[in-house]
């Protein structure tokens, strides 16, 4: 098993259990995630994010 995220895996379960509905409210809920995560990284869009922001993790330890 790889242990990178899963970003789909929330869409499938929302779809098994509620349907659509469920799948955009996941959509809405990974879109405010990601806007949070970029106003707390100072970047106000997507081409603001380069590899400095990027830490591997191989690096963390």
């Amino acid at each position: 098993m790889r242990d990178d995220p899963f970003v789909g895996r929330p869409f499938l379960y929302a779809a098994v259990v509620a349907g659509s509905p469920a799948i955009r409210k996941a959509i809405d809920i990974l879109k405010s995630e990601i806007h949070q995560d970029m106003a707390l990284l100072g970047a106000v869009a997507i081409d603001d994010i380069d590899g400095c922001f990027v830490v591997r993790r191989d690096r963390l330890a």
